[in-house]
């Protein structure tokens, strides 16, 4: 699994840094001749790979982290949980709320299915690192740019049709949406949720999308409106679909009432 980000010697995905990045440009003109201040902003908007440690457990659970400019920003990891990050104004220095929401049916060790963390970092154009704490756990996290592949999606317009995909986490449990030409999708998953919501281009390279999505039904997983952030690349990231070609979308979306990150082939 996550044969791609293995190759990049990092190791796997998991969601969430996406409002980090507000950041003007983060041209800080000059380089070279020592003595020139540090940089005061990042550009921060893309997607990004690293990994995260809890409460010092050896070794490191690798991310994929996805941050818009001024906007949303979240990593998840191979569970499904979804970690969102304040959102920030291209600031080189990270403060605030950390927001974990665990994936559906799987709450994290303690019982509890969201948790609050206090956290400090630093950004700038090629590293994002950050500490937090709270609910009796520290942690931290390190990441850097993802040079997704390029694609052949220019717009919103060519994401419509059918999509096929897996919510990540415990069961992998299947999606199928029908996107229109505008955006707006419908769909359902194998938890019983009817999902309908809206996907706006944000930006193209890579292709970023806003996210908006009430999933509703009998079942306990269906958690109601949640917002969040997607992109799209040519690369099968989680290795669900035997590294086929096509295009694949990677979404993750929370709200206090849940949360979930899905990969999904187009």
């Amino acid at each position: 699994m996550y044969r791609y980000i293995r190759r990049l010697s990092l190791a796997f995905l998991a969601t969430l840094l996406v409002a980090c990045g507000g950041g003007t440009s983060g041209a800080y003109g000059g380089g070279g001749g020592g003595g020139n201040p540090p940089p005061t902003t990042a550009a921060v908007q893309g997607v990004w790979f690293g990994s995260y440690t809890i409460n010092g457990q050896s070794g490191s659970t690798p991310i994929i982290a996805a941050i818009a400019q001024g906007g949303y920003a979240f990593f998840y990891d191979e569970f499904g949980n979804i970690y969102v990050l304040p959102k920030l104004t291209g600031s080189a220095t990270l403060s605030g709320t950390l927001t974990a929401y665990a994936a559906f049916g799987t709450p994290f060790p303690d019982g509890h299915s969201k948790e609050d963390f206090s956290l400090t970092g630093t950004a700038s154009d090629t590293s994002i690192t950050g500490t937090f704490s709270g609910n009796g756990e520290t942690g931290s996290f390190a990441l850097t740019p993802l040079a997704t592949q390029s694609t052949g999606v220019m717009g919103i317009a060519d994401l419509a049709g059918n999509m096929q995909g897996f919510y990540f986490g415990s069961g992998s449990a299947a999606v199928a949406l029908t996107v229109q030409s505008s955006g707006v999708f419908a769909g359902t998953d194998a938890n019983g949720c009817n999902l309908v919501g809206t996907l706006t281009k944000i930006q193209s390279a890579p292709f970023l999308v806003a996210v908006t999505v009430k999933s509703s039904g009998a079942s306990g997983a269906c958690a109601g409106d949640m917002t969040g952030l997607g992109f799209v690349t040519d690369e099968d990231l989680g290795d669900l679909f035997g590294n086929a070609a096509g295009h694949y979308l990677y979404v993750g979306v929370s709200s206090s009432q849940g949360a979930f990150a899905a990969e999904m082939r187009f």
